[in-house]
């Protein structure tokens, strides 16, 4: 039997799976590696009377290795999938084997706002790199530092533009200054504006200090079991970084130890997908305003302060500034009108502006995915989100294999 690998079938979206609440069952979790569900009988039917020939059974593979995914979707092992293989630089490679795989593409509208978001710890334990890293000029001049043109020609095939962590065009909440702000690679100004910080003294390795005597030094941590593009782009900001004699260690983490490290502020800097790039910017800004736990990379304590009340005792009460700015987004979540609840977010979104929490690489460019030519009834096209939770409102219960 060929394995139906969906990226996940959870029912967050009221009204749109009457038939699902009730109908899938895990009725299966063996020591293998496979999760197998089973659906009660559909009574749908067609309008000649039959029955419809709905899928009962999907199997969820569980594999840890992405090339092996990418293999088994070349021979054609994959009914359907959204995630992890279906990278540009393999696109080639899937469409010459379409035929012979039995498979077709469908296009998903990319929900995230920015392949990679690179988050300075500005809540970070030692009290010197803090210092730095909550300087907007430090921030600044490292965004100025990137060559990102260089980037997305050389990691995402032309495809995409430099942008920062910022919604997309194609929303109510596009602001083109927070989005393009300090996307340009300009060397010379990332230079002056480093050197007007006070980091203009080097120590016998070349390296810039701060006015404390630290070294400009520190660890860019890497998930390297996530997504291949975010290592290839961050070894080459990491070299363009260094052309501003900021000594910068690239560490590839496995991806539980990096998370880890994070929820626990264990971290220097680090890298994550940047989501919340449409409508979810308003449900899950957490790269604009830090409230999320568990994804704001940028200040973990603030937002565990804000989502327990103080009461976390990882937590540290963030300053002033930042205080007023969540207070924003609580005006938003008591907006009983959906036009005011808009216009706070992009009242939200100027100050995200001016804080300039974390940095951006590139505009996520629109993806694929793959559907086996005999899995009927998925979409064309479907928007690819977490918080959509694709591909839930597609109805998956009334996908079938065509006999």
């Amino acid at each position: 039997m060929r394995a139906l690998v969906i990226r996940r079938l959870v029912y967050m979206v009221p009204t749109l799976f009457a038939i699902s609440l009730v109908a899938f069952l895990v009725i299966q979790l063996p020591p293998g590696n496979y999760l197998a569900t089973y659906i009660a009988e559909l009574s749908a039917r067609g309008a000649e009377g039959n029955q419809l020939p709905y899928i009962d059974r999907v199997v969820f593979d569980i594999m840890q290795d992405e090339e092996v995914m990418l293999t088994r979707a070349l021979n054609g092992d994959i009914n359907f999938h959204t995630r992890h293989f279906n990278t540009l630089e393999n696109r080639p490679v899937l469409a010459d084997n379409r035929e012979s795989g039995g498979y077709r593409f469908v296009d998903l509208q990319p929900g995230e706002m920015n392949t990679a978001v690179i988050s300075f710890n500005l809540t970070h334990q030692d009290e010197e790199l803090r210092e730095v890293f909550r300087d907007r000029d430090f921030r600044v001049a490292m965004s100025l530092g990137i060559d990102r043109q260089s980037i997305i020609d050389v990691v995402y095939q032309g495809q995409g533009e430099p942008w920062q962590a910022a919604p997309r065009r194609d929303t109510p909440f596009f602001n083109e200054e927070l989005a393009k702000q300090y996307t340009e690679y300009d060397v010379e100004r990332a230079n002056a504006l480093l050197d007007e910080a006070g980091y203009d003294e080097r120590n016998g390795d070349g390296v810039r200090v701060a006015p404390g005597g630290r070294a400009l030094s520190f660890t860019l941590s890497v998930p390297g079991d996530f997504r291949p593009d975010i290592v290839d782009s961050m070894e080459m900001v990491v070299g363009f970084w260094e052309e501003l004699d900021v000594d910068v260690e690239m560490e590839i983490e496995e991806r539980s130890l990096w998370q880890d490290r994070r929820e626990n502020n264990e971290h220097d800097a680090n890298v994550w997908s940047g989501d919340s790039g449409l409508m979810d910017a308003m449900y899950d800004p957490r790269w604009y305003v830090p409230v999320h736990s568990g994804e704001s990379n940028y200040a973990i304590p603030w937002a565990q302060w804000y989502v327990s009340d103080g009461e976390d005792p990882r937590a540290q009460e963030p300053p002033r500034e930042v205080r007023e700015h969540l207070e924003i987004y609580d005006e938003l979540l008591a907006e009983p009108d959906p036009e005011g609840r808009q216009e706070r977010m992009r009242e939200l979104l100027e100050v995200s502006q001016e804080r300039f929490y974390a940095i951006g690489i590139n505009l996520t460019p629109p993806g694929y995915g793959i559907v086996a030519e005999d899995f009927r009834n998925v979409p064309e096209s479907m928007p690819e989100a977490a918080v959509y939770n694709t591909p839930g409102p597609s109805n998956p219960e009334q996908y079938f294999i065509r006999q």
